[in-house]
Order: C-alpha cells, then structure tokens, then sequence
C-alpha cells in the first residue's frame, strides 16, 4: 500500500455449512466489548490426510459464529458453552484487552473480564498475541493456505473485504478504518495467530526426523525424503566404523553412488572431504 487507505483482507472463501469431522482440533476466539456486539468464532483445522468438503489438508475452517450486543459476560458465556456442546475445544483465545483489571468488586477486589469469563465456565483462556497487521499477514496466509469459511459466519463474511487502512501522511503509520466494526475479523485473528502452522499429526515412529513423521506429505515428496535421509544414516554408520576400525572393507556404493563394490579406506580418509 502506498498512501491513502487500502484494502488488507482477500474475499474469505465460502463453503456451504458442515459440522468438521471429530478428528479436526477445533479452537474458539473471542473479540469481547462492553459496548458493541462481542463475538465468538469457531475454527477448525483438517489434519489429514484427506481434503474433505473443499478444506485441504492443513488448511483452517471457520465454522461457527456467535455475535451478540448489550449483553453480559454470563450470558455471552452461557451462550458460547451452549454452541459448543459436544465439542473439544483444544483452546480459547480471548482479546488481550479483556485481561485489563476493569472491573470493581465488593471489598476493592479488581479483576478482569477475562477471570469473569474463566468465573463463568470459560476456563481454557489464553489472551491474543501480535497486533492488527500481525494478524493481516496471518489471515492472508491462512488464506494462501486454503482457509474456508462456512456460510453461517455472516459477520465474518461480511467485514474482511471492508477491512482498511488509511496512511497518516505527516506519520507515515497505517491505521484501521472503522475498528469498532471489525469484531469477527479481529476475533478470527487471534484464533489463527494461535493455531500451528503446521497443524498435521505427527508419525510417532522412533528415530525418523521430524519432516519425516509428518503425514500428509505427497508420496512422491515422502519417497525421496526418505530415501535421502537413509543414505545419509548410512553415511553416518560408515564414518563410525571407519573411526572404530582403521583399516576394513566399506561398501560406499548405497551411499554415494558407487557401482557396487568394496574398497579399502584408511582411518585418516574422511568421506565429507573435511
């Protein structure tokens, strides 16, 4: 962008609405204001190791939205826990705004709206991290990623394409437009901010490297992977045994491509040439 306001968020891709298989993690993110609608959305990651419903594999789905204005913390609690029934919710993230001691109580005890919604049920809290354009360049790439929204997000929908910055010209700083307005894009944010980038399984199985234990990779992409970390095992194995035994015959045809054959190498020869 350079000078005036310009446009920060794609057009979300819609899909028609589907509960995500149980496997999916599922996190909720929460934009709360005292005097405008707060809102809650519900986010879904696919693991794998298929797409399923248009969501690619490691690609994220938002899934469900609460938006409700002039109401309390209870009943925005009351009514998220019953949005969730039947669900694991992995975790919560809320505006770290809300972690601000605002509120007053009997015997001069402050606290936060955060510890009302953890009072209410909401135990799994975490606040939200990184700042507006931190969570434009995370959508942006959620959607490069293959991000769905389903068609019952309305707020959602409606407000990314609406979500603008103006240039200050004597500052030279960005600032959103209409920020009052942007509560399931900026709850949308701090859900994604907090979900891994790489959100597939891993394969437990011991020694593998960890670009190994994924799922999910392309077959051929896993083959080669494969193949190269084995030979480099190899390599290792042999630099061992010329380090414990001198002198002795090493087959190096596996691993450097060799025609098959044994030869002779002193202890002092090291195979990477350093």
């Amino acid at each position: 962008m350079e000078g005036g306001a310009g446009r920060l968020l794609p057009d979300p891709v819609v899909v028609p609405h589907f509960d995500p298989p149980a496997h999916w993690p599922r996190y909720r993110a929460i934009d709360h204001a005292l005097n405008s609608p707060a809102c809650c959305i519900w986010i879904a990651v696919n693991p794998g190791p298929v797409e399923h419903n248009g969501v690619v594999v490691n690609a994220t789905y938002a899934y469900k939205e609460y938006w409700r204005g002039n109401t309390s913390v209870d009943m925005h609690t009351r009514a998220i826990r019953d949005m969730s029934a039947g669900e694991k919710v992995l975790l919560t993230v809320i505006d770290r705004s809300a972690y601000q001691r605002s509120q007053s109580r009997e015997g001069g005890v402050r606290l936060s709206v955060a510890d009302l919604y953890v009072e209410e049920g909401l135990d799994d809290l975490v606040p939200s991290v990184g700042d507006p354009f931190a969570r434009v360049e995370r959508i942006v790439l959620a959607h490069q990623k293959g991000a769905r929204v389903s068609e019952n997000c309305k707020h959602l929908i409606e407000t990314m394409p609406e979500y603008i910055a103006d240039k200050n010209e004597n500052t030279g700083e960005y600032k959103i437009l209409n920020k009052t307005k942007f509560h399931a894009v900026d709850a949308y944010g701090y859900g994604l901010m907090m979900i891994p980038i790489d959100s597939r399984p891993y394969d437990d199985t011991p020694d593998k490297p960890e670009y190994l234990r994924r799922s999910g990779i392309e077959p051929i992409q896993y083959r080669h992977d494969m193949a190269e970390w084995k030979r480099r095992v190899r390599a290792e194995e042999a630099e061992k045994q010329i380090t414990d035994n001198p002198l002795q015959k090493v087959n190096t045809s596996e691993f450097w491509g060799d025609e098959d054959q044994n030869v002779e190498i002193a202890g002092e020869f090291n195979p990477w040439g350093t």
